[in-house]
Parts: C-alpha cells; sequence; structure tokens
C-alpha cells in the first residue's frame, strides 16, 4: 500500500510520535506500540499493539518504515525494499554506526531526534531496490564441516543463488 508507513520507536513517548507525523494528513501511518492495547484509530494514525504477524504483513505492504537504528528491522525494511527513516537511540554505538551505514551506502536516511522535517524530506524520496542478503552461515558451517578450502567459487555462487528470495507475496 503506497500511502500506509510503519512506525516502531519503542523507546518514544507516544506523544512525540504522534507530533512527528500529525501533519502529514495524507499519509497513513500505522504505530506499533507495547502501549497501544486494541487496534484503533484517530484520523489518518493508527495504532497498533505488538503483534509479530500483524506487524509482518504491514511491513510486506508498506511503502516504508521509521524506526530506530537497530540491525534486525531495518535489514528486514531493506531487504523488502521499504524505504527507511531512522532514530538511533542516543549513546548505542550500534545503532549509531548502524544509521552512519545506512547513509553512506545511500540506503536510508537518519534524524538526530523526533524532526518533522526530516519526516516531510524523507516521504519524498522515491522507494528503494529491495536488498537481497543471503543466510550466509547456513552455508559457510557445513562448508567448514567438510573442509572444502578449495572450492571457495562454488559456496559463494551457492550463498548468492538465494539472494533474490523474499518472504512477501509479489505485491
Amino acid at each position: 500500500e503506497e500511502d500506509l508507513i510503519v512506525i516502531y520507536l519503542p523507546f518514544e513517548q507516544m506523544e512525540e510520535v504522534e507530533a512527528l507525523v500529525a501533519r502529514f494528513r495524507t499519509v497513513r501511518f500505522r504505530i506499533y506500540s507495547r502501549e497501544v492495547e486494541q487496534p484503533h484509530a484517530r484520523g489518518h494514525l493508527e495504532y497498533r499493539p505488538i503483534s509479530r504477524d500483524g506487524f509482518l504483513e504491514d511491513l510486506c505492504r508498506c511503502a516504508g518504515v521509521i524506526c530506530n537504528s537497530g540491525f534486525s528491522l531495518v535489514g528486514e525494511a531493506l531487504h523488502l525494499g521499504r524505504k527507511v527513516l531512522t532514530k538511533p537511540l542516543q549513546g548505542q554505538l550500534e545503532q549509531s554506526s548502524n544509521a552512519l551505514a545506512l547513509q553512506q551506502l545511500g540506503l536510508g536516511q537518519v534524524m538526530g531526534r523526533l524532526d518533522p522535517e526530516a519526516v516531510a524530506a524523507w516521504l519524498e524520496v522515491p522507494p528503494i531496490a529491495p536488498q537481497r542478503y543471503p543466510d550466509v552461515i547456513r552455508h559457510v558451517v557445513p562448508w567448514i564441516e567438510r573442509g572444502e578450502w578449495d572450492n571457495r567459487d562454488a559456496l559463494v555462487a551457492r550463498i548468492w543463488s538465494e539472494a533474490a528470495h523474499s518472504p512477501c507475496p509479489p505485491r
């Protein structure tokens, strides 16, 4: 759905998240939070309780994700070709590193604070191509166990052959 943006900012106050996106009335924002007990909506803001299945469905259908700069969600969004706007958690080196990598690779935008101007600019960014990263460990461990040191090319080909698969149904 072109106009659906998923928001998962679990370390931010709900009022601040609402203020971040309140003015963008032509865009539907689905906010996932531990503070939400039942799904409901207020205008263009839709609220959902934490739900793995519901969240994954929305991730497959949305145009973009606003989240912190943790590896898992950002990686899933990039894998699916969803544009990403992140706010790294202050004092978290991993989050700062992930945010810097996103910027340097041109795969996402970063805001240092909850900034409606950053959201406005990000909403204008076109979608990204899916970034297909294979499950390397699943191949490397058996390769090491078999001692196939001279057969690196076959290993690399096998690993990258699975990079094109997506967990979501085609749009």
